[in-house]
């Protein structure tokens, strides 16, 4: 009985806390600090699913032609693997942290 009455406590605490945050996100927006929401939203909300579609992002990439057989003639495929990860990881994580 009191596993169940723990449950019921942290889901209204989670219900509390997220909608709490969700009115702070809507008057940030009407100030125009949408970036900050983004940012917030991200990190909070989707960790897994942002670095999933990073990683998703850069194999899609091979498979544009003109991308993979330039990859192919210089053999950066091959030879730089982590850097073009770690490259895209890092571009996005700017794009994310400081806005466009």
């Amino acid at each position: 009985m009191a596993a169940l009455g723990g449950i019921g406590l942290y889901m209204a605490v989670c219900r509390a806390l997220r909608y709490r945050r969700r009115e702070r996100h809507r008057m940030m927006c009407e100030k125009g600090r949408v970036q900050e929401v983004f940012q917030e939203n991200a990190q909070l909300e989707f960790p897994f699913l942002w670095y999933e579609s990073q990683e998703f992002g850069l194999f899609r990439t091979y498979a544009i032609p003109s991308i993979s057989s330039l990859l192919a003639k210089t053999r950066k495929f091959e030879e730089n693997t982590n850097k073009r990860y770690d490259d895209t990881v890092f571009i996005l994580a700017e794009v994310t942290e400081k806005g466009l």
